[in-house]
């Protein structure tokens, strides 16, 4: 196995006012060119040329370089899929998406992400023989099951999310899913179980916190 790092080239303006303050760090993008730490020089190939582009995060770059790589990972489609959401290109980001579910139909997480870009009724009908034939994985009956909730449809979240905990009983997501549905269905100490089932998991759960506040008032 090979390890290859990178690193930006990160050009500042000089800084102005009070050097000593205190600086707010951005981790949400980055900017210049991709630099080789190690090794410090890779041969040309269109490999080498798919990794920087990935690690650089440009999707036209990223585009030209699939194609002259072909990769047969899943992993270069999904970043360009995502590249073109970051941009606002909402639509071709659901081709993308679309596109990548075609080819690597037992890997959830295109489903998952497109379905956050579509209508309601649009992801239901997408998701829905995803999960018919992954129906062990507990990201796509989440997120199916959210969907059905939007919809008034708690019946058919509680299935889901039911078999969610019961795959993962760690995940705190599908409890608190559960304890929603629960709630949904007027199952008040059911929902309140499972939002502290939330919480034991994830402390920091602000929603699990929220929602549990909430049902303490009744």
């Amino acid at each position: 196995m090979h390890v290859v790092l990178t690193d930006h080239r990160i050009r500042r303006t000089p800084l102005s006012g009070d050097l000593l303050a205190p600086l707010q760090e951005r981790h949400d993008r980055l900017s210049g060119k991709v630099e080789l730490l190690y090794p410090r020089e890779l041969p040309p190939s269109p490999e080498t040329a798919l990794y920087l582009a990935m690690a650089q995060g440009d999707p036209a770059a990223l585009q030209r370089a699939i194609e002259k790589a072909r990769p047969s990972q899943i992993d270069p489609y999904i970043a360009l899929a995502m590249g073109f959401q970051k941009e606002g290109r909402k639509q071709q980001a659901i081709r993308s998406f679309h596109e990548i579910a075609q080819r690597f139909p037992d890997d959830p997480r295109a489903y998952i992400a497109a379905s956050q870009l579509m209508p309601v009724d649009q992801a239901i009908g997408f998701l829905e023989p995803a999960v018919a034939r992954m129906p062990e994985q507990s990201g796509l009956l989440n997120t199916l099951a959210v969907l059905y909730v939007s919809k008034q449809r708690f019946d058919d979240g509680l299935r889901l999310v039911a078999r969610a905990v019961q795959i993962g009983p760690e995940d705190p997501l599908s409890w608190l899913n559960f304890g929603v549905c629960l709630e949904a269905k007027g199952d008040l100490d059911g929902a309140a179980a499972a939002y502290r089932q939330t919480l034991t998991l994830d402390p920091t759960s602000a929603r699990g916190s929220a929602y549990l506040k909430r049902l303490s008032g009744h």
